[in-house]
């Protein structure tokens, strides 16, 4: 299951607009730069876990929202056939 940086990037970018948010200041607040916010919202970076959870706080959603639909989808698919197994 493949991680879609572009999806995350375009989800943390809609919710820190949603917020009226800089990239600057949420960089600030996630302890990072702007640059590496900006490469993350364009898709172009990868995201640690720690900082994914922090992105998370700081703009007031869940990592699942930021991961986006395919992530979701793809547990709950994965779920279905754990489930058919019983």
């Amino acid at each position: 299951m493949a991680l879609d940086y572009r999806q995350l990037g375009e989800n943390v970018r809609l919710h820190r607009m949603r917020l009226g948010m800089k990239q600057s200041e949420l960089a600030e607040r996630v302890d990072s730069s702007s640059q590496h916010i900006s490469h993350i919202e364009c898709g172009r970076a990868k995201v640690s876990l720690p900082l994914l959870v922090e992105l998370a706080n700081v703009l007031h959603t869940s990592v699942d929202t930021l991961l986006g639909t395919s992530q979701t989808s793809d547990r709950h698919k994965i779920l279905l056939v754990r489930l058919a197994s019983l």
